[in-house]
């Protein structure tokens, strides 16, 4: 009975890791939709990937605009593309190596 049991728990220890990482992925994708749509729409957005607005501008606004831009660059590389949740963490070395011995499958619904 104890091999059955074991094997429950490591059931239901998958089924809360697949629902972290789906919902880490979600978050992801709205984050890179409202980047997306904020760079697109706004014209201050658009505005700090432009280079006539650092030179014509004041230096307070232009340390501003550099650093609106690297965050929206970054939060758009982090979160784009296939497995974004974890693309940009200081953990992906981590969970690429332990991913093979991992018990992530789908669970039963």
């Amino acid at each position: 009975m104890r091999g059955k049991d074991y094997l429950d728990h490591l059931k239901k220890i998958n089924d809360v890791f697949y629902d972290q990482i789906k919902i880490a992925d979600q978050k992801a994708a709205y984050i890179f939709t409202f980047m997306l749509a904020f760079l697109i729409t706004s014209s201050e957005g658009r505005a700090t990937f432009q280079w006539q607005r650092y030179v014509d501008a004041q230096f307070p606004l232009v340390i501003f605009s550099a650093m609106m831009a690297v965050a929206a660059s970054i939060s758009l590389i982090c979160t784009g593309g296939e497995n974004s949740a974890s693309s940009c963490s200081p953990m992906r070395s981590r969970r690429r190596r332990s991913s093979s011995t991992a018990l992530l499958l789908k669970p039963n619904s």
